[in-house]
Order: C-alpha cells, then structure tokens, then sequence
C-alpha cells in the first residue's frame, strides 16, 4: 500500500506494445521500452482519429479523453485487445500489478484496435 494512494484514480487507462521501439536522437538510435515506447504510440493513435475527426468536418478535438474511453468500452469492449498476462515490474523488486481479464492495474482496459476505436470516437 505504501506504493500507490488507494483512494484516488487508478492509472493505467491504456496500454501500447512498447516493447523496443528505436527513438532516432541526433545522429544515434536508441532502444526504449516501456512507457517511454508506449506512451508516443498510443498519443499517434489518438493523432491519427483526432485528423479523421477533422476530415469528417467535426471541429473539436478528442480533449480530455479518459471519461469518453470507459464510456465507449462500457458500449464495445472491442474498441480495446484485452491484455490478459503479463505483469508489470513492482517497486524495491517486490511483484507488480497481473494483468488479467478486462480492466487492470498492469495494462488498463487494454492495447488499442485502431479500427474499432476510430468508428467508436467518430460518433463523440
């Protein structure tokens, strides 16, 4: 308990194979993984429906997305892949969070399915 406030939000909301991604830095690449791989992939999902939301004609942007996110898996639980193994790494070497079916601490309600998650966000 000591690691995490149990009374507040729950984090995370999503997940994104970050698994070695090459990050192109000046004149040398470096492998990344985690949520330093993770993180940009899934912010270029989100570039990507924000510009089909624009082609569309819709002219707001996706904005502050967690509370649109649950709502749209609580309709289509497909607009995600769950992640159901794995573990995260834990703090001071003691375990981490499972991933396990539907929403988890390891992985959120899952890795986005672009195609699913797009025609979901469209109808915002």
């Amino acid at each position: 308990k000591q690691y995490y406030n149990d009374t507040g939000r729950a984090f995370p909301d999503v997940a994104a194979c970050g698994n070695v991604g090459i990050c192109t830095h000046g004149i040398c690449d470096l492998a990344v993984s985690g949520t330093s791989c993770s993180c940009p992939i899934f912010s270029g999902v989100l570039s990507l429906i924000n510009d089909a939301r624009l082609a569309a004609g819709k002219t707001n942007g996706l904005g502050f997305l967690a509370p649109a996110l649950y709502a749209a898996y609580e309709t289509d639980p497909t607009i995600f892949d769950d992640v159901t193994t794995g573990k995260t790494d834990g703090c001071e070497e003691k375990d981490g969070w499972q991933a396990a079916p539907g929403w988890d601490p390891a992985s959120g309600l899952g890795t986005p399915n672009y195609p699913n998650l797009l025609k979901a966000l469209m109808k915002l």
